[in-house]
């Protein structure tokens, strides 16, 4: 079966907000990409402490971080949040595949077609919306070598769309999937129609992935 997960800083504009609509809805999993509008790579340590407290506090687990690159602190962050992912916008080299194994971590990167992974450990992140419009569902693959989806939906004129409303097949690869990470990140900034908030935004497309879903999920 899959399993739900939220970029934190896409839920709420606050993370302990988000972490306590995230227990309202019966969501375990965050993403963490971003804090108080800072980069996870630049927050400070008494801030990371203060987190992952909150996490615990709320019933919610640290499931991946994702970075723009790799530096030292990728490994450290990794190991003292306990996250099992991390995800990276670029393919990592060689040594992140090695600093990785020594910091318990399976490091995963977007998938683009035709790619060659670097190494047998390195997962796949599925995003529709890399790919030409409606494409995606003829190239998903339900294999080992994908961790995930990442769930959100645009337009390729007026670009972020709520989940079905886009030209990305996002919701029509997340039926095709099974026993996957569905990472939802929905807003990307922008606001839809009436939905003036984060929150709005976010519970909206839970409600439409949610309905394509499973009960279960």
């Amino acid at each position: 079966m899959n399993q739900l997960a939220a970029y934190v800083d896409q839920v709420a504009d606050d993370p302990y907000r988000s972490l306590a609509l995230l227990q309202q809805l019966g969501l375990h999993y965050v993403v963490v990409e971003r804090l108080w509008t800072t980069a996870l790579l630049e927050v400070k340590e008494h801030l990371l402490e203060e987190f992952r407290k909150e996490c615990a506090k709320c019933n919610v687990e640290i499931l991946a971080n994702e970075v723009d690159s790799h530096t030292d602190r990728v490994p450290l962050i990794a190991s003292y949040l306990k996250n099992p992912y991390v995800i990276y916008k670029q393919q990592p080299t060689i040594q992140q595949i090695v600093d990785s194994v020594q910091a318990n971590y399976v490091p995963v990167t977007y998938y683009t077609q035709g790619a060659e992974k670097s190494s047998s450990r390195l997962k796949w992140l599925f995003d529709p919306c890399l790919l030409p419009a409606t494409r995606a569902p003829s190239v998903w693959q339900n294999d080992s070598n994908f961790f995930g989806i990442s769930v959100h939906d645009r337009d390729y004129v007026s670009g972020p769309k709520p989940l079905g409303y886009g030209k990305s097949g996002v919701l029509e690869v997340v039926q095709k999937a099974t026993d996957k990470w569905l990472l939802v990140k929905p807003s990307l900034g922008r606001r839809y129609g009436s939905l003036e908030t984060r929150e709005d935004i976010f519970k909206e497309n839970l409600n439409l992935l949610r309905a394509v879903l499973p009960k279960e999920s």
